[in-house]
């Protein structure tokens, strides 16, 4: 019996590569816009301001400003035609996406029915609608060649048990939509910073944890180890280091294997 020809679209899963999506969220004002500067060939879509931050600590990457819906739907248009412009996207923030969503909605509604929209107050299917708009630009972007990397500011909330639990402040059904986003990315990391050192001589550490530890929430689908074996838990960022060199000794698992794939 001849071989199946099998579609095109199956390939070896030796052969298979995906590009990473990220989500690093965190406190306002701990760095996430400086620490998505840093990446290689980057085009920062900044959705909130903030991003001189990143530019006055020597970021060499791009920024496209995007004011409106209309303008996230003309760079994401832009970037499927054009997926071998950028190594890395970075959508900032994700919160401010959905903010840019409602707007959009409520201009469109009160435009149709100014007697009976208000231009500034949104309704309950509103809210469902703007769910869906953020839900596909998330699983479109993600699909494309090049990274991404989203960010976020944190939210605490109750799980069902009346635990605490942080996570990105993304709105919809108490926190399902924010499961739902974390869901579709390789590695949720909590950008934190803490205190090291002596007392009198302690200096300011940022890290990126990767693995949920209550009540911050985190995973890393890379499942990266040290050389011991052990499953790394967070990464200190010393001061000077670059985020595409943190980036790449999560990712190195995936790395390795390639390698090891092309021997």
């Amino acid at each position: 019996m001849p071989p199946r020809k099998l579609p095109a679209a199956i390939v070896d899963l030796s052969e298979y590569t995906e590009s990473q999506n990220w989500l690093v969220y965190g406190d306002s004002g701990i760095g996430k816009t400086v620490l998505i500067g840093q990446l290689p060939n980057v085009l920062i879509l900044a959705i909130e301001p903030g991003t001189v931050s990143a530019a006055r600590r020597g970021s060499q990457g791009k920024v496209w400003r995007i004011s409106s819906w209309n303008d996230l739907e003309k760079a994401y248009e832009w970037l499927e035609a054009n997926q071998d412009a950028f190594d890395w996207v970075a959508v900032d923030s994700s919160q401010a996406m959905q903010t840019i969503a409602m707007r959009h909605i409520l201009a469109e509604e009160y435009a149709k029915n100014p007697a009976k929209r208000h231009p500034d107050v949104p309704q309950i299917q509103d809210y469902l609608r703007m769910h869906l708009m953020f839900k596909r630009i998330v699983m479109d972007m993600n699909a494309l060649q090049f990274n991404v990397c989203w960010t976020a500011i944190s939210m605490m909330k109750e799980d069902h048990e009346g635990d605490e639990i942080i996570l990105p402040a993304i709105q919809g059904k108490d926190y399902e939509v924010a499961q739902w986003f974390c869901a579709e990315q390789a590695v949720v990391a909590y950008y934190g910073m803490t205190r090291a050192g002596k007392k009198g001589q302690e200096v300011k550490e940022r890290y990126l944890l990767l693995q949920k530890d209550d009540p911050y929430f985190a995973k890393n689908r890379y499942d990266t180890r040290n050389k011991n074996g052990e499953v790394v838990e967070r990464i200190t960022l010393a001061r000077g280091d670059k985020v595409i060199a943190t980036f790449d000794k999560i990712t190195r698992a995936v790395y390795e294997f390639r390698a090891n794939t092309e021997e």
